[in-house]
């Protein structure tokens, strides 16, 4: 048990993967910690619980502070926050060709899917200040997008506070601050217009995603990052906050209003504000050379949210064996897939379970193992094994399993 921050590291080399920050508690309602109408913001404890390859973390906070009605405001929030990694990734390519200082010109887009690493740019002429190219060139840019899925992501009902995105980036020009935007992708204009699926959008053309990208309404304000270290030497985490505009689109995302065909698709786009030399950004890929080793260092969107609550149990992806008359003398492992929105149990009590019996007998209970680690909103594959039966044998058999009762930050 602890109240500090955690570091969780690599076991052979002890790289840190990534960190959990300490578990701040304080009330829902106040949006800055040292506010005076919180002067006591209070860190809980962590619980830490290993079950094979689950790492269970839990938040506890005493029930004196916790029942203190003349200091608090409820409801209480436990620092619920999630991050969500992109699904797909790509760069897009925008320029108008105009030699000469002529009049006439004509303009190009272009998208690039699921590369190695995504590309950032902007400017023509010199590449150690822009993206290079002739002069020719006018209006260069390079943009990174993204694909999120918000399906089954957060807890139902769950309100959205912020958002940031944040990826592992080098650089090899410059120094200082560059300044990026971003911007939520839509069919259209303005921050009224229906969020798209970049997916449905992989062409060249004014229509296609490079189009979009360029002519989207801004999601996050213009803001300074600083220059990353070289490429070749792992370059460094940045991070794009989102404003409103941003923040209500996820939210839309999340309730089943954003774009693609189960409403929860979100596509960005990571847009220079200024010229800027080429930067290399991670894609969803492993690039050990660029430092996109880790999920941490991918395309992500970091997510703080309040309230919601799950009300609905695991799906699953099992296929029941009925009216089956074959017949197999050896045990028999059964497979399955569950998914849940604010994670599957896989405790030792609480985790899934296959019960059967025969010819009618008791009924005997076995635990299903998992295969990999689980998370939140992904599928979960296990495996159970029931032993063998004999000929003539009927078998009855049913699944047991649960999420992990979801209040957010539990």
């Amino acid at each position: 048990m602890t109240n500090q921050s955690l570091a969780i590291r690599h076991l052979e080399t002890g790289e840190p993967l990534f960190t959990i920050p300490q578990p701040l508690v304080t009330s829902m309602n106040v949006e800055h910690i040292d506010d005076e109408n919180d002067p006591t913001p209070y860190y809980g404890k962590f619980v830490i619980r290993s079950d094979g390859l689950v790492i269970t973390l839990i938040t506890v906070v005493e029930t004196s502070w916790l029942l203190d009605e003349d200091n608090r405001s409820y409801p209480i929030l436990i620092d619920p926050t999630m991050d969500k990694g992109a699904q797909r990734a790509g760069w897009a390519f925008y320029y108008r060709y105009q030699p000469y200082g002529w009049s006439g010109y004509t303009d190009y887009y272009y998208v690039y899917n699921n590369a190695n690493l995504v590309y950032t740019c902007r400017g023509s002429g010199n590449y150690q200040i822009n993206c290079g190219y002739s002069s020719f060139y006018t209006n260069m840019y390079r943009y990174a997008w993204h694909r999120y899925d918000f399906n089954n992501a957060m807890p139902s009902g769950a309100t959205v506070n912020s958002v940031d995105f944040k990826s592992n980036v080098g650089g090899y020009w410059g120094s200082g601050n560059k300044y990026f935007d971003c911007t939520i992708l839509k069919t259209g204009g303005s921050q009224s217009s229906n969020m798209i699926d970049p997916s449905s959008y992989l062409y060249s053309g004014v229509n296609g995603l490079s189009g979009k990208i360029r002519n989207s309404a801004r999601s996050c304000n213009s803001q300074a990052l600083a220059t990353p270290p070289y490429y070749y030497q792992g370059g460094a985490v940045r991070t794009i906050s989102m404003n409103s505009n941003g923040e209500s689109d996820i939210q839309d995302a999340v309730d089943g209003n954003g774009g693609g065909s189960n409403g929860h698709i979100v596509g960005l786009g990571i847009r220079n504000t200024q010229n800027t030399p080429l930067w290399y950004w991670c894609s969803t890929n492993y690039y050990s050379y660029y430092g996109c080793t880790t999920a941490n260092k991918h395309p992500l969107l970091h997510v703080d949210y309040s309230g919601g609550s799950d009300t609905s149990p695991p799906q699953t992806n099992f296929v029941p064996y009925t009216g089956v008359t074959t017949h197999r003398a050896e045990a028999r492992t059964i497979f399955f897939g569950l998914m849940d929105g604010t994670g599957v149990d896989t405790t030792t009590n609480g985790g899934p379970h296959i019960w059967y019996r025969v010819n009618n007998g008791s009924w005997s209970g076995t635990r299903a193992t998992s295969l990999g680690t689980c998370q939140a909103g992904y599928w979960c594959d296990f495996k159970v094994l029931i032993p063998a039966v004999n000929e003539g044998d009927y078998v009855q058999y049913f699944m047991a399993f649960q999420d992990i009762n979801g209040q957010a930050g539990s």
